[in-house]
């Protein structure tokens, strides 16, 4: 029987490799990048919750920007420190999104896979939200 790592394990892993992944075009040599290149424009949120021990990352990176309108991909990873593993999920999404000047609203759909990342676990297929600032 063969024995499979815990999926905390694989989610963590997986995360790090979105984190560290970069590419250079073909034929030139790399060059000496300021730290944190990889995450240009990049927004990470982060998350726990007690008493569930649940700790929750979403990394977003904006593909296409026409004024406050927005359309993102994200990877959404859910890790529970205690009890099992039935809450933890990874799962990429596509964002579409507004932003004006005290409020914003989004639109979360799962998909299938992106860049080769599986969904694993059991993510909501569709969530929407919205911020809202309230002017001093």
């Amino acid at each position: 029987m063969r024995s499979r790592p815990p999926r905390h394990l694989l989610l963590t892993t997986l995360l790090a490799l979105i984190l560290c992944g970069n590419a250079n075009a073909e034929g030139e040599a790399p060059e000496e990048a300021p730290p944190f290149t990889v995450l240009a424009n990049v927004t990470i949120s982060c998350s726990a919750a007690w008493p569930s021990t649940t700790i929750g990352c979403f990394i977003e990176r904006p593909v296409f920007v026409l004024g406050g309108l927005e359309l993102a991909v994200g990877l959404d990873a859910q890790a529970v420190i205690t009890g099992g593993l039935d809450a933890a999920h990874l799962a990429p999404y596509g964002i579409l999104a507004y932003y004006a000047g005290t409020w914003s609203a989004w639109l979360e759909a799962q998909l299938p896979e992106l860049a080769s990342i599986p969904t694993i676990g059991s993510p909501d297929w569709l969530r929407a939200g919205f911020t809202l600032r309230i002017p001093p």
